[in-house]
């Protein structure tokens, strides 16, 4: 279950999407529907669900990445861009850029997921 509260940020709309997955908030809210009916301690409130669909469905319409191969950058440019082999670090480096994009997706594009790569080649910030 979720407690969706207005004062949730886009990035943590996208990452609560990328959770659960976009193929099933519908099931999600249909389920959510169905516990409240079935609480029998309080009337479920469709308004809620909806003014949260409305949220989600304009966030999805902004958002470029909700998993890794969203990216605007793949494992091989992860590996040449840090003279990594393959491996868990290659797949670590895509999950924090992906963080990153959830937060600021406009940082989806190859250029800047390349300028981030090299931010962290620099400071040593690998996971």
């Amino acid at each position: 279950m979720f407690d969706y509260q207005p004062a949730w940020s886009d990035a943590a709309v996208r990452r609560f999407v990328r959770r659960v997955g976009p193929e099933h908030i519908a099931d999600l809210f249909d389920l959510r529907m169905a516990d409240a009916l079935g609480n029998g301690t309080r009337d479920p409130d469709p308004r809620r669900l909806e003014r949260m669909a409305r949220r989600i469905d304009r966030v999805l319409a902004e958002a470029t990445a909700l998993s890794v191969r969203d990216l605007a950058v793949d494992g091989e440019t992860v590996m040449r861009a840090l003279g990594l082999t393959s491996g868990p670090q290659v797949g670590r480096v895509l999950e924090r850029l992906l963080e990153e994009v959830l937060d600021e997706p406009a940082l989806n594009t190859h250029d800047r997921l390349l300028a981030r790569l090299g931010a962290l080649r620099e400071s040593s910030g690998l996971p």
